[in-house]
């Protein structure tokens, strides 16, 4: 301490360090302004610093912690909900929309004339080849085979009478659309399919046990079966 006043109090007063600077400070009224003049220093520098250091510190990395801890999500779920809406909504639509071109390619064969010519015997045993299929002798008649478009891609389609009912059967590769097997009624028309070695067969207009009699009368019982 700088004062003159209170270097000769010390000298003056043998009194401990704290209470002769408390004496003096009583008495002076140098060091009573300069003490006003500190207290209000440090009063304002400890508000700067109460309002500032949370502000800067702590408020900030309070505010960001929810921020940064959510960032993964936020960023991840506006492409993943509309991701799993697309894959729910393909799951259901695919089998639906082979169904309903299984339905069509059913009324279009009960229409009198179609685009393609029909097939003769040999051919339509030589079209059974890539599906790994051959025609039980002796074939039903009457039997109209031909191409057709299904799905589009081509598929053998064969037109008959059996147990007094019209029935199409229809011969395809697999595909992400076929991938739909046993019964199934669809826009009013029933069927039912099956996998082959090499594809896909599908029997349109007749009952599941109907459909089933159908094909083994056609290509003999499955393979496997008794």
């Amino acid at each position: 301490m700088n004062c003159l006043a209170y270097r000769r109090a010390m000298l003056e007063a043998p009194l401990r360090e704290d209470d002769r600077r408390a004496a003096h400070a009583e008495q002076c009224a140098a060091c009573r302004r300069f003490g006003r003049t500190v207290r209000e220093l440090e009063g304002q520098l400890g508000t700067a610093l109460a309002i500032e250091v949370p502000r800067s510190l702590s408020e900030r990395l309070d505010h960001h912690a929810p921020r940064h801890q959510g960032r993964f999500a936020r960023l991840l779920l506006p492409w993943l909900i509309p991701s799993l809406i697309t894959l729910v909504a393909a799951a259901l639509y695919l089998p639906w929309q082979h169904r309903q071109e299984l339905a069509a390619a059913h009324r279009r064969s009960l229409q009198p004339t179609l685009p393609s010519q029909p097939l003769s015997d040999q051919a339509l045993r030589n079209a059974l080849v890539p599906f790994g299929l051959e025609l039980r002798p002796p074939p039903p008649s009457p039997l109209t085979a031909r191409w057709i478009e299904l799905d589009g891609a081509p598929a053998l389609q064969l037109r008959l009478q059996h147990e007094g009912r019209p029935a199409t059967v229809l011969l395809f590769s697999a595909s992400p659309l076929s991938s739909h097997t046993g019964p199934f009624v669809q826009g009013g028309v029933s069927g039912f399919v099956s996998r082959t070695e090499k594809g896909s067969v599908a029997v349109l207009g007749l009952s599941d046990a109907a459909a089933r009699r159908l094909l083994a009368r056609l290509f003999g019982p499955p393979a496997g079966s008794p």
